[in-house]
Formats: structure tokens, sequence, C-alpha cells
């Protein structure tokens, strides 16, 4: 406290100040007792103790277990005898220790940790240690002082865990790429390296994008910078706030050397050059079981009215890595190594899907499994909304057989009419016509009946039939809904007669000519008779 001299008689409030006088005074609760005044200044001093000296390290995040484990290294005792170690979480965890290291208990991965140094003479001599903690960095976006990065810390390691089926990169799982956001003044102060579990490192980014500011966009790291290997050719173009998917310095298939992707991965910073400062926000490693996949699609099945079998396609685009085999679940494995191309598949009984499975020969997970395709005979059945869908402003093909006892159309076997459910929003956006198996079309409708939905009732079908015979009420363009009836097409239907064969696959054509309103083919029969009107119909010329 403050030097004051205390006569005898006197007390505190009439002590003499002074620099030069000692005076001493003990405060307590009982007898002889003497307590500070008001209005004196009082001056208090820690008894002289050495407080002990020690530091944190932290361990790699486990990524097996999602934990880390921090450890007090006491490096000296100052001057007490020795200490105990207490921790925040876990409670004492060292008592009556000298110098060395002393780990805590593992600790969930972002679970901060603070420890307490106690001097065992003298607690005010104590020494406090954190908080820290250990975060698992991987697709989390950071604040800006978790993972700083500077040149007073020149290199900065953010590590961070990864768990894929996959047990050897390059084999049965692949580098795809890589995402991040730095913040950073100044970009091509930045090396960034990623390092795999194995020790493998390959090098990102070496002192790019000039003077501009920041990979990725920085505000809740909403858009990334990519590195992906074929991505666009990395610049030294002062540029700011760099997003889009760039090509790495060294290949992400670096990081394929065999060894197991699931553990501590990190991503390494070096600032290279002093001056400018700024934080990992952002790191993702995106890894896949296939480095280019397979792409094919199938074509439209086509009926063989002669076998009641129908057809189709496998188109290849992209064979991936190497060549392919094409294999379906109704016939086996059709085609072996093969490449980019067109590839049929064997005839099916029609009403049976087949599903077929495009695999790479060199890296078995590149498989494609494509949508089942079926064929069916469409004529004279109600169908269902999801058979035959119509293209939105396109044209859908709808095959269907017909088998009658003529053999020439026009002279032994007449068209006398056509019977249609069709559902779609919007008439007047359809234009529907009938293609023999000769390749001769008639125009049936275009664009009819203005807003109304539907030609027929698909609620009553087979009932409540469009049916486009000559001689029928004419066409018009009135918006109407659910329309049945007979109706004139817009050419004759004796058009078709060509004195082709009539057995084979006709053709419903359908064309959308205006987008946005969608439809469905649920019902088509074409009625062939042996002779022109009057004749009566043959009722096993139904097609």
């Amino acid at each position: 406290m403050n030097n004051r001299l205390v006569t005898a008689g006197a007390n505190w409030a009439t002590s003499i100040p002074g620099i030069g006088n000692t005076s001493t005074a003990r405060f307590t609760s009982s007898a002889p007792a003497t307590a500070p005044v008001s209005g004196l200044q009082y001056r208090w001093f820690d008894p002289p103790c050495a407080s002990p000296s020690a530091n944190v390290t932290l361990s790699a995040p486990n990524c097996a277990t999602s934990q880390y484990t921090a450890t007090v290294n006491v490096t000296a005792l100052g001057d007490a005898p020795n200490v105990n170690i207490i921790s925040s979480i876990h409670g004492t965890i060292a008592t009556g220790v000298g110098t060395g290291s002393y780990p805590s208990n593992p600790n969930a991965l972002g679970t901060p940790e603070s420890f307490t140094v106690v001097h065992t003479v003298n607690p005010i001599c104590n020494t406090s240690l954190g908080p820290v903690n250990v975060l698992d960095g991987d697709n989390t976006c950071f604040g800006a002082t978790e993972y700083t990065v500077s040149n007073t810390l020149p290199t900065r390691d953010v590590l961070f865990c990864m768990s894929d089926p996959g047990s050897s990169l390059g084999v049965d799982v692949f580098v795809q790429s890589v995402e991040l956001v730095i913040a950073h003044s100044w970009n091509d102060d930045m090396d960034i390296q990623l390092i795999n579990p194995n020790g493998t490192i390959v090098n990102l980014v070496n002192d790019r994008f000039g003077s501009g500011d920041n990979l990725g966009v920085i505000a809740g790291c909403a858009t990334k910078f990519v590195l992906q290997d074929g991505g666009l050719a990395l610049t030294n173009t002062n540029t700011n706030a760099v997003v889009g998917t760039w090509n790495p310095e060294q290949p992400l298939t670096t990081l394929h050397d065999l060894s197991n992707p699931n553990g501590a991965w990190t991503l390494r910073v070096t600032d290279d050059t002093g001056g400018d400062d700024g934080s990992v926000r952002w790191v993702k490693v995106n890894l896949t079981a296939c480095p280019d996949p397979v792409i094919a699609t199938t074509t439209a099945p086509v009926p063989n009215c002669a076998t009641s079998q129908f057809t189709f396609d496998v188109n290849v685009t992209d064979a991936g890595v190497s060549t392919v085999d094409i294999s379906t679940d109704v016939h086996g494995l059709i085609h072996s190594g093969v490449g980019v191309g067109l590839y049929a598949v064997p005839g099916t009984a029609f009403g049976t899907p087949v599903t077929v499975t495009v695999t790479s020969t060199s890296i078995p997970s590149c498989t494609t499994t494509l949508s089942p395709v079926v064929g069916n005979d469409a004529d004279n059945v109600c169908h269902a909304a999801v058979v035959y869908p119509l293209l939105d402003a396109g044209v859908t093909n709808i095959p269907f057989c017909v088998s009658d006892p003529g053999t020439a159309l026009g002279t032994d076997a007449f068209v006398q009419s056509v019977d249609l459910i069709i559902s779609h929003t919007w008439n007047d956006d359809m234009d529907i016509q009938l293609i023999n198996p000769n390749g001769t079309i008639v125009n049936l409708v275009n664009d009819r009946f203005g807003s109304g939905d539907n030609l027929g009732d698909p609620t009553l079908c087979p009932g409540g039939l469009f049916t486009l015979v000559a001689g029928g009420a004419a066409l018009n363009n009135t918006a109407t809904s659910n329309v049945v009836g007979n109706f004139a097409p817009e050419q004759p239907l004796s058009t078709l007669h060509d004195a082709s064969n009539p057995n084979g696959a006709w053709i419903l054509r359908v064309t959308d000519d205006t987008g946005s309103d969608l439809g469905q083919m649920r019902f088509v029969r074409v009625n062939l008779v042996p002779c022109e009107s009057p004749c009566g119909r043959w009722t096993d010329h139904r097609a």
C-alpha cells in the first residue's frame, strides 16, 4: 500500500504521507483490527512467486473417432515444487508433476478445452492455457479467425477428415475436384497444396491471379474456386474473387497412389511474401468411384409386328477411360469391349421391360444403368398416362401394329376410320398425322379446338373416342374439351391407299408446336375394311 507513517495514538486517516515511510497493517475481522479509511489510496502487491511455464500441442483429428487430444507441455515449474494440471472438461489430469508432457482425454472435434497449471504453493501464480480446439475443416464455412494465413505464420495446415467407401486411391476411388474459398489480399502471395493421408502432395496453385484478392466468394462461402483436371488454365492476371473451375498446377491424379483415402487430409497454404494476410474459409475434396462416367442412352422401341417383338438401340456417346461392355437383364452380355457407337439390343417380346447396363471394362465402378425400355403394340389399348408421353414443343412418334387379311391398301384393304384419345392441355398446340408402313402420311388434325383440353375423353376409354372418318363433322377452332364424335380429317384417309401392304408398323405422329402444355397418347386404333363404303367392317381388321 502507499507508504504512510502511523504515529502513536494516530490512525490511518491521520497518518502522514511520504515516500520514505514504511508502514504495515493487518486487516482482519477480529481485534485488534484496522480497516482502511475512505479517501486514501492503497496499493496492493502480490506476494512474490514465479509461475510455471507451459504450452499446449494438439493432435491431428482422429477421423475414425471424430476426436482430438490436447497435450499440456510443462517446460518450467517456476518456484513451485510441482504442479497440478486441470482441464475445463475432464477435471484434474495430473497431480504433483514436474516438467514433461501430459495428454488430456480425447474430445469431440469442435469442442474447446482450457487448462490451468496450478502452482501448488501459491495459486496466484497459476498459469492458464487455451481455450484450444481442433475442427474438421472439411465442408464447413469458417470465419476469419479459425485458419489464418499470414507472412508471420507463413505456412498454414488445415486438417480435415475424409470418409469414403473406397479403399485405394486410383483403383476404386478417385479425386474428382477440390473446392476452396480463401480470403487473402494479393492472391499471388499464395502457394496451395493438397496432401493425402499417405503424405503424397499435389501442387494446386502457385502464385496466381496477381494482385487480386480472394479465391472464391467470401460471404457465406457462396461460390467456390474449384480445381479439377481439364479445367481452365490458371493465369497471372490480376483477378478478384476468382470463381469457376480451373486446372491445377499438377494433375489431381498425382494423389492416386493406391493408398487408403480415409483419414486426415491436409490443405497447406504458404504465404511466400510479407505484407498481406488472409484466412482459409472453405475446403472440400470431392471423391468419386468413377473419374470418367460412361454416357449412354437408348432409342425408342420399334415394334416388329411379324414377330410380336420390339427392338431398340443403345447409343454410347462416351465410353469413359476405356471400352465398355453392354448387357441387359433379359439377354445378358450382348456387346463386349466396344467404344462410342450405336449397338442393337436383340428382339424382346412385347410388354417385357429391358434394363440396359453399360460398364467400363477397366473401372467396373464406372457403370451406367439406363431406365427400362418396354415396347408394346400400342393398338386398341387404353394406356396409362405414363406410357406414351408427348414431347413438349417436339415430335412424338408412336408405332403400332396392324394385322389384316388384305395385302394392298386401296385394293383389298381400306382405311375406314381412325379412333383416338389424346390427353393434352390446349388442343390447338397439336398437329396429328398417320403414317402407313410404306411411309405415306395423312394429316388428321392441325391446330384445332382452341384452348380446350383433350381429344376424346380419357376417363371413358375405350369409350369416349375422337374419331376421324370421311363424312364426319368439320373440324373447327372453337375451344372444346374432351372432344368426342365423328370428324372429317384434314386430308382424306384415302390418301393412305397407295397399294402398299397394310400389315406392319404404322405410326401415329403428334407434333406439339407450342411449348408449356403437356399431354399423353391414351388410345389409337385404325379400322380397316375389305372394300370401300358401303362395306361391313371386319372386326379382325382392327388396327
